[in-house]
């Protein structure tokens, strides 16, 4: 039982955590499994559905439709996992914003994100749909209240596994944690990960960029650390 329980913890469930090898090691001691891992079995890849739209719109820029999701917030998730919002470090996404169907990393993605960011405790996202044909389809859905949710992919940096008896196996992210993607999917692991609302781009802009000059929690960290620093040197 102990492999099968590492397996699954492996995987991620709905949400895509990429372990790193240190990650692995220290799972399959909290699972006191010594043996080898046995291959895991892969994610079901989310079907490409082809479709032919007839007379898909082509949208410009400034007419595009801005969608505004939340994919990430401290609530306990179906893997009974909690990720702190101030310890996202957005970094990788910020220079290859990309929004996946269902971590798809093998398809086309569907859109880009304009911003993402922390506000009121929770990771939100502002994004635009691609053009294609299958993007479209998924922004139907979306528009039709069909399909809601979200879920990060990322990489864990500092962890700890809960203390709780009702969370075991649980995991803590603390801080550090990398976000590569997100996507929109069907069934999020957290079920506060969902659409909340459409602008067109002229309503977002301002939104947009009045978050973009909140401080994040990263570079607010990193100044106070400077400080301490520059206090430190000063003394000596």
């Amino acid at each position: 039982m102990s492999v099968i329980k590492l397996q699954r913890r492996l995987l991620g469930g709905p949400n895509r955590v990429d372990w790193r090898a240190q990650d692995w090691e220290r799972l399959a001691r909290h699972f006191n499994y010594g043996g080898p891992i046995a291959p895991l079995l892969a994610k079901r890849a989310a079907a490409q559905v082809h479709v032919s739209l007839p007379e898909v719109e082509t949208r410009t820029e400034g007419s595009m439709l801005v969608y505004t999701f939340t994919i990430s917030t401290e609530a306990i998730d179906h893997m009974l996992d909690k990720i702190s919002a101030p310890g996202w470090n957005l970094s990788i996404n910020r220079s290859n914003p990309v929004v996946q169907y269902a971590h798809n990393g093998d398809a086309l993605p569907v859109g880009r994100a304009l911003w993402t960011g922390v506000e009121g405790g929770r990771l939100k996202s502002q994004m635009v749909f691609s053009s294609d044909s299958f993007a479209q389809r998924v922004r139907k859905m979306v528009d039709e209240r069909v399909l809601r949710g979200a879920s990060v992919g990322f990489v864990p940096g500092q962890w700890e596994f809960a203390k709780e008896p009702h969370r075991s196996g649980g995991i803590n992210f603390t801080s550090g944690h990398q976000l590569l993607e997100w996507s929109i999917c069907n069934i999020p692991a957290n079920p506060q990960c969902l659409f909340e609302r459409v602008d067109d781009e002229k309503s977002a802009e301002g939104a947009i960029e009045t978050a973009s000059r909140k401080p994040s929690p990263q570079l607010a960290a990193m100044e106070a650390r400077l400080a301490e620093i520059k206090a430190r040197a000063s003394r000596l």
